[in-house]
């Protein structure tokens, strides 16, 4: 944006500030003194404060259309719940976090996050199951930023224990559960170097032991994120999602259980 000198700046809030004491002042002139307001003036003193408010409404809805389903996380919360049915009955507040960082321990204090993400899970985001995970960065290093991603981040140890245990039973069924999650693939960042104690290399799925993170990660670009659908086509993708995080939750709620 360019920017003005400030004398010019001066002389525009002085212009500014006269007519709005001109406009202000005129009524007193025109009707002061012992002559009668005017009728249609009077009635133009009733009516018109109604009809602004009026106006403004309905430029305030001039590009909504009511015969559409509302936009937003609650629409995606309940097509979530249409094949997931732990998460009916959740609010748009307990799936989603706070817009300032804890900067108490951080170099960097910058005091707000530059995202925005909801977590639809059985219970809330704090239950500690797997569920679905919705991110917005533009200005993340990721592809666009755009992230739908379903599981279950840094569990608890009990719950990462009941998981790999889970996998040592029922590995073949695990592994199809990832395939069957078309356009995601199984986050692999976090993973240790050697098998946890208790767990050997025996097996043909035994490398998924190795994980500390379960979830399924899948980025999008902008025409994505400007679907006139997006929410309907989020849920369609997560659904994809939706046997890899029963199984996840099976064995988070068995570890729960034995607490």
């Amino acid at each position: 944006m360019r920017s003005i000198p400030d004398s010019q700046a001066i002389a525009l809030i002085a212009i500014m500030s006269l007519l709005t004491f001109f406009v202000r002042g005129l009524p007193f002139l025109l009707f002061s003194g012992k002559s009668k307001t005017p009728a249609y003036i009077m009635y133009l003193g009733k009516v018109l404060p109604y009809a602004i408010i009026g106006m403004l409404v309905v430029y305030c809805f001039k590009n909504i259309s009511l015969l559409q389903t509302p936009f937003g996380l609650p629409e995606l919360i309940a097509g979530i719940a249409r094949f997931d049915s732990s998460v009916q009955g959740l609010a748009a507040k307990d799936c989603t976090y706070r817009i300032y960082r804890d900067t108490r321990f951080s170099a960097d204090k910058t005091p707000y996050k530059t995202h925005m993400g909801a977590y639809v899970c059985r219970g809330g985001k704090k239950s500690g199951f797997a569920g679905y995970y919705f991110h917005v960065e533009p200005q993340s290093d990721a592809p666009g930023g755009y992230l739908l991603s379903a599981g279950i981040y840094m569990p608890d140890r009990d719950v990462l224990e009941s998981i790999r245990e889970e996998i040592l039973d029922n590995g073949a069924a695990f592994e199809a559960s990832v395939k069957r999650a078309k356009g995601f693939r199984l986050y692999q960042g976090n993973k240790l170097k050697k098998f946890p104690a208790g767990f050997t290399a025996e097996g043909a799925y035994s490398d998924y032991l190795k994980l500390k993170d379960f979830y399924l990660e899948k980025f999008v670009d902008e025409d994505y994120m400007l679907q006139p659908d997006l929410a309907r086509k989020a849920a369609a993708d997560f659904k994809k999602t939706f046997d890899f995080n029963e199984r996840l939750n099976r064995a988070a709620a068995y570890a729960f259980e034995n607490r």
